[in-house]
């Protein structure tokens, strides 16, 4: 007993010869440094956190990387700039054809025999998608071209609205009828055409498989009951663009390569157009993603690597997420859009998709 004490007291000394203060003063300063560890462990957890959840993304890019010059607005969700991203599943809906058809009419599933009578629709569905047509749809498919690069898309207006509904009121029909064949879309985003039948009539074009025009397939009664909106929809994750790789093989993400596409005249769908439809959950584990300009060397050093004696103007920039070919976790990508210009200054679209945790190549196509 008396030996613990004689330890204790020379401790206390020597406490006291260390801070040459009285006892209750050093009290004070061991509280200070309990309190500059506590901040310390604090600002680096709040440095671990804004790692996490904030990068640096700018608003516009203008840079020339090796032989790839980049000039864009950066699509990027906004909401992400200010809250935690999540690691999000994703798991393909399925669908029965008695609720295909609960919501879609009278259908038939053999092409001859529809093509006789064109009573209701002809309906194909099956792993590899769904896809609906009424008599009007199969004439309206033949007026309107989606190639980004050859199509007739400027013939048509997105800022119009049709005489028979609003185009708000046509998507809200559409998300419903969706709805109904158990294909319910928590957030999309989409892009509108006014198809009116003038332009229609206009622009329908009718080929054999020599490429001779048959003119004899051609609508010929056009009217403005046949104006139409057409719809390209995609479904929206966390604020961002779901992107796949459309058919497992087009990897550019335009009009053409929509996931769901839909022609809505006022007797409702005419043509639908259905490749993937996903459900979302939302996992607790957040996401660290790269700063953009680590993104954009990887981007250069691919195309450097494609062709070296091309040139190429990057023109684009997306921030969304992946849904897998095989599996349910999805990844947060960058898609570019980029087009080459050769020596022999022919001009290709070329689009680059980055991981943006880790900055490898996704996917790289030119359809």
């Amino acid at each position: 007993m008396k030996k613990k004490q004689v330890v204790i007291v020379m401790f206390a000394a020597a406490m006291a010869a260390l801070t040459g203060c009285s006892g209750e003063t050093g009290a004070v300063n061991v509280g200070n440094t309990q309190e500059v560890m506590a901040s310390e462990v604090n600002a680096a957890h709040k440095q671990e956190n804004q790692s996490a959840t904030v990068w640096n993304i700018p608003e516009t890019y203008t840079k020339t990387i090796g032989n790839a010059a980049f000039n864009f607005t950066v699509q990027f969700p906004e909401n992400w700039k200010n809250s935690k991203v999540y690691k999000t599943k994703a798991e393909r809906i399925t669908f029965t054809k008695e609720k295909l058809e609960q919501a879609l009419g009278k259908v038939s599933y053999d092409y001859e025999k529809w093509q006789q009578n064109k009573e209701g629709g002809f309906l194909s569905a099956d792993d590899y998608g769904i896809m609906y047509e009424t008599e009007l749809g199969e004439h309206i498919i033949n007026c309107v071209d989606l190639d980004a690069r050859d199509g007739n898309m400027d013939k048509y207006k997105t800022n119009a609205e049709l005489s028979f509904m609003t185009k708000q009121e046509a998507y809200e029909n559409i998300l419903n009828t969706l709805k109904e064949m158990g294909l319910e879309l928590e957030d999309a985003t989409y892009i509108c055409y006014a198809l009116e039948h003038k332009t229609m009539q206009s622009q329908e074009y009718v080929m054999d498989a020599d490429g001779n025009q048959m003119e004899e397939y051609k609508k010929k009664d056009w009217n403005s009951e046949d104006d139409c909106y057409l719809f390209l929809i995609r479904q929206k994750v966390q604020g961002a663009t779901e992107y796949h790789t459309y058919g497992t093989e087009f990897v550019r993400m335009e009009e053409g390569n929509a996931p769901i596409q839909v022609y809505y005249s006022k007797n409702g769908m005419e043509r639908l157009d259905i490749e993937k439809v996903y459900r979302f959950t939302k996992e607790e584990e957040t996401l660290t993603l790269l700063d953009f300009e680590e993104i954009t060397k990887s981007v250069a050093k691919e195309l450097e690597n494609r062709n070296a004696t091309s040139s190429y103007r990057v023109i684009s920039a997306e921030l969304c997420l992946k849904t897998p070919d095989f599996g349910s976790e999805m990844t947060p990508v960058w898609v570019f859009q980029s087009e080459e210009i050769t020596t022999e200054r022919t001009v290709y679209p070329v689009t680059v998709v980055i991981n943006a945790q880790n900055g490898k190549l996704s996917a790289m196509g030119t359809r």
